[in-house]
């Protein structure tokens, strides 16, 4: 049973011509699919008939149908062996597309938790089980030719949307007067001498890949992977949106499944048995589907499986998974296997209008090699099968989409979002954070940023800043001038100057822990909004940077910097040396940064690069030197600098660490030291201790330790109430350890409040998220140093996260 949605969008398609041909003869026309409520699989041989007439027809092995009558027939029965009447009713003389789902009776029909196994089907799975290792598909050597395609459409799309007529031209429109808009396509024949195979191993034959995604083709493909995971059922657990199900294989599954005999036939002249399978558990991470397992070496010939509808996993609309095996040396090989997803994507449409959907269409077909190109004509028999639609209409509508007005307000709003940054004709506003401020030395602060949009110039951008201080009546100036070379590897150069109030002992290394800001300083929008009290820790700096960035690969990148910084002194935080004040202090300097991390994702799109997160770790390693100058005094410094980050996904839900150490060499002013990252603001912070202040500890070495635990739902499913609403525990921990010496002393009196950590600096957490499934609230407890001068030791902060 083929669950591909390509096949969907050719139903559609026929409805919509035939449509025209029916409204002229006056006929009841009804074009749909019939599915199994349970499996959500189509059910073929299902019987379509109109009521208290003779005309009728049969599902096909997708269970598609059509149907017509010039009789004014209102109704329409559906009936299929083993599954209960249903009756739809229908307009007369017009066009419908409908989708039926059928509920079984028997077995299937009942409740999940009561589904009784027999004894037939308990004996195979169990021989099945026991020689999981025999059976699995190698690991290791495997040579194979593979197609390989890959297509993600938005689905249900409303027509105030697609207003373009190009658009339109470049969509699928469906009877209900919706469109299906093609996001991405991939579509690839290559060899590999191993299954699975790294990306560099294969040997391509065919590659073609397009997309209206603002990221580059390969990674827009490796992020829609990630939602379709190769799956081996041979293993206890398969990995299905970053969540691990249990496997209807696994040792423990006749504790946690339900297995009933449905069907045996003959393949490869063997003795087979198709068994289905459902949970006994309605919340748990299980699957329903069934299997066939061939009698004699009791491996799978065939297995589909889905996700039950009755498990909340959040944006997920359905899943199926189908793979078929062939018989090769007494072996069941993988033939073929279609990943089906179905995303519920959160974007606002009418009171009265279906939800929009994402989905995921990905097919694998294998072959065996063969000499003089035998396996390439084996896998033109097996694509031309599937009947999908042509790559050549694909492509040349999602070219002609890419014109469309459409796809420029979506990149627009994807910009925004993601970069802050606003198109207005030839210019980019933003970032929109940078608009507003406020702290006690400069009060409410309004500025306006810009630069010169990539339609203006795509290789160069001019930008400037323009703010007022309200309070103390100054001007903010600032302005920049970025350059990208034209080269096949990513290299851009920055000229820039700023003049601006910014949080005491604030430094872009920031950057290294937390690469997805856009706005270097904490005093922004967002901050503002959420600050619980007045930001007292601030200083005005004027800095001029030139940076130089260069990506020897895309998992090596070093960055270059030059800079000259001037800190000065006011009546919040003063700087006293010797017991003589000092108006500012000159600093400058340069540092090295190298960035090393493994399979990187990156989001680009003009001079906004940025690195998505992934399961491997990034290792930043950094030295820096300089010189400052204060009351005609003159030192030399030196600093360096290593960080990790990672997450790691799990059974239990996901961890995120981030870990980071530094040591600064000969004697400096405080500012130049390094500050304890505080979090004034009621959001929760994942690279800051969320109840720390502003300038509390500081050091001149340092060692600091951020994790995050979000379950999956490990205690709270358990309780009734709060297992409907989805929500899951997360935990997290922060620990600080440095150490200063006396000789920074000499050089400058620390700030009023200032301390160093006699021992670790450790903070817990615990809350729930999921709320609205994107929002979260954690309690802090600050479990050391709980008596310090203006110690906060218990607060709440709000985080948001989006997972499923």
């Amino acid at each position: 049973m083929e669950t591909s949605f390509a096949r969907r969008i050719i139903l559609f398609s026929l409805l919509t011509m035939l449509s025209f041909v029916v409204s002229a003869q006056k006929e009841t026309l009804v074009i749909g699919q019939v599915f199994d409520r349970f499996t959500q699989q189509p059910v073929a041989g299902a019987t379509v008939q109109f009521k208290n007439t003779s005309i009728s027809t049969i599902t096909g092995n997708e269970g598609y149908f059509l149907i017509k009558t010039n009789n004014p027939a209102a109704k329409l029965m559906v009936f299929a062996n083993g599954y209960k009447p249903f009756q739809i009713r229908i307009k007369r003389n017009s066009t419908l597309g409908v989708e039926v789902w059928l509920s079984p009776i028997g077995p299937a029909a009942i409740p999940l938790e009561k589904v009784n196994e027999d004894s037939a089907s308990h004996r195979i799975v169990q021989n099945s089980i026991l020689k999981r290792t025999n059976n699995s598909p190698p690991s290791g050597r495997n040579p194979s030719t593979v197609s390989d395609r890959l297509k993600a459409y938005a689905y249900n799309v409303p027509p105030n949307w697609m207003n373009d007529v190009n658009a339109r031209k470049a969509s699928v429109w469906s009877p209900d007067s919706l469109f299906t808009v093609p996001l991405f396509i991939s579509d690839k024949i290559y060899r590999q001498p191993s299954f699975p195979s790294v990306r560099l191993d294969k040997s391509m034959v065919r590659n073609n890949q397009i997309t209206i995604l603002p990221l580059e083709k390969e990674y827009v493909e490796k992020m829609l992977l990630l939602l379709t995971l190769q799956q081996n059922f041979y293993k206890e657990h398969v990995e299905i949106l970053g969540k691990y199900f249990l496997s209807p294989l696994a040792k423990k599954a006749f504790k946690h499944y339900a297995f009933f005999l449905q069907d045996s036939s003959i393949v490869n002249k063997r003795k087979c048995y198709t068994i289905g399978f459902r949970p006994k558990q309605r919340d748990a991470l299980l699957l329903t589907g069934s299997m066939t397992i061939d009698s004699l070496t009791y491996g799978l010939v065939t297995i589909d499986a889905s996700i039950p509808k009755t498990l909340p996993i959040n944006f997920a609309h359905s899943f199926n998974i189908k793979q078929q095996f062939t018989l090769n040396k007494d072996k069941w090989d993988y033939s073929s296997i279609n990943t089906l997803l179905v995303l519920n994507l959160p974007l606002p449409v009418g009171p009265h209008q279906k939800p929009v959907l994402g989905v995921i269409d990905k097919e694998l077909l294998f072959s065996s090699p063969k000499h003089d190109d035998g396996d390439l004509q084996q896998i033109a028999l097996m694509r031309q099968k599937e009947s999908k639609p042509t790559s050549d209409s694909i492509y040349s509508g999602v070219t002609q989409l890419n014109k469309t007005r459409f796809m420029r307000d979506v990149k627009w709003v994807t910009d925004l979002l993601m970069y802050q940054y606003a198109h207005v004709g030839k210019i980019d506003v933003g970032p929109i954070n940078s608009l507003y401020h406020k702290n006690v030395l400069d009060g409410p602060t309004g500025a306006f940023s810009f630069r010169t949009g990539e339609s203006l110039w795509k290789n160069f951008s001019v930008g400037a800043t323009l703010g007022y201080a309200f309070d103390n009546h100054t001007w903010k100036l600032g302005g920049q001038v970025l350059y990208r070379f034209p080269s096949e590897n990513f290299q851009q150069m920055q000229f820039s100057y700023s003049k601006n109030a910014y949080r005491t002992g604030f430094s872009e290394d920031i950057m290294l822990v937390n690469e997805r800001k856009v706005f270097l300083s904490d005093d922004n929008l967002f901050s503002t909004l959420l600050r619980f009290k007045p930001n007292y820790a601030v200083n005005e700096v004027s800095t001029w940077k030139f940076q130089y960035e260069k990506e020897w690969r895309r998992e090596f990148k070093t960055t270059l910097t030059l800079f000259d910084n001037r800190y000065f002194s006011n009546q919040y935080v003063s700087f006293v040396s010797q017991d003589e004040p000092v108006q500012s202090i000159l600093h400058y300097g340069g540092k090295l940064d190298f960035r090393l991390s493994n399979d990187q994702l990156i989001w680009d799109e003009f001079f906004g690069r940025r690195f998505l997160s992934n399961h491997f770790p990034v290792f930043h390693f950094q030295v820096e030197g300089g010189q400052y100058s204060m009351n005609k005094a003159t030192r030399n410094y030196g600093k360096i600098q290593a960080t990790v980050k990672q997450s790691v996904d799990f059974i239990g839900g996901m961890i995120y660490y981030t870990g980071e150490t530094g040591c600064i060499l000969g004697k400096v002013p405080f500012p130049l030291l390094s500050f304890s990252r505080g979090n004034e603001t009621l959001f929760f912070s994942d690279c800051n201790f969320n109840l720390m202040n502003n300038l509390e500890y500081v050091g001149d070495k340092y060692a600091n330790l951020y994790v995050d635990y979000y379950s999956c739902g490990l205690l709270l499913k358990k309780i009734p109430l709060i297992r409907r609403l989805n929500f899951k525990e997360m935990f997290s921990l922060r620990v600080a350890e440095n150490g200063l010496s006396k000789k920074h002393l000499e050089v400058m009196a620390l700030p009023s409040g200032s301390q160093t950590l006699n021992t670790p600096y450790v903070e817990a957490a615990a809350g729930v998220y999921n709320i609205l499934s994107c929002l979260g609230i954690q309690s802090v407890w600050r479990l050391t140093h709980r008596n310090d001068p203006k110690a906060n030791n218990w607060g709440m902060r709000v985080l948001f996260y989006v997972a499923f």
